[in-house]
């Protein structure tokens, strides 16, 4: 019986290296507002057999299409694992100058995505029969910094990210108990991809000057 992973957000950076990691167990579901055409830029080797690759812009409709295709490609599957690694825009800015739709972009992203990540999944895990550790699924949420503390020049992005942290506590609490582990996970820095170095190097460079901030994804491989 495969077990599936559903992750979403997938890029060639901390996501491509997360499905390296989950191919040895898994077969996958990828989405982003990309797919299926960007698929060749995760450099991944994978028959076609073992993983689907649909776009999904974090709305419910999309995920819910995502989750019947993987039924229908893998019938005696079982989705175990969600990855949720999407956000918002980087807008760091003084306070005065931001705009209101900035924050709303980015609670978009950042929270109602995840929210409706979780209420996709975690109907699909309860159904699930328990495995030998009582377990029957896996949400993992991805985070940052500012989740956990709002800096200078971030108010535009850390509230929604502190908001996202607050409902994956929210869901541990609720689901943990009856076979969900659902956890927050703090990536401390920006993921070293060409598409991350060209958005950040001049902007990082203004808060913490000469220090390389980003991560990279080969550390996951």
């Amino acid at each position: 019986m495969p077990r599936i992973a559903v992750i979403l957000g997938v890029g060639p950076g901390l996501s491509a290296s997360i499905a390296r990691k989950l191919t040895a167990t898994h077969n996958l579901v990828l989405l982003s507002r990309s797919m299926p055409d960007s698929f060749p830029r995760l450099n991944l080797d994978l028959p076609p057999s073992s993983y689907l690759a649909l776009p999904s812009d974090g709305s419910r409709p999309s995920l819910d299409t995502a989750i019947s295709e993987a039924k229908k490609k893998w019938p005696q599957g079982t989705i175990d694992v969600g990855i949720f690694n999407t956000g918002g825009g980087f807008t760091p800015g003084p306070f005065l100058e931001q705009k209101e739709e900035t924050l709303r972009f980015n609670f978009e992203k950042n929270v109602i995505a995840a929210w409706n990540f979780g209420q996709a999944l975690i109907p699909v895990f309860l159904d699930n029969a328990p495995g030998e550790n009582g377990g029957k699924g896996t949400l993992i949420y991805t985070g940052a910094t500012m989740a956990v503390r709002g800096g200078a020049a971030f108010s535009a992005m850390a509230p929604t990210m502190f908001a996202r942290r607050a409902l994956t506590q929210s869901l541990a609490r609720e689901f943990g108990p009856k076979g969900v582990h659902v956890a927050h996970v703090v990536v401390d820095g920006r993921i070293g991809t060409e598409a991350g170095e060209e958005g950040v190097s001049g902007e990082v460079s203004v808060f913490i000057p000469s220090v390389d901030p980003s991560i990279r994804p080969s550390a996951v491989d």
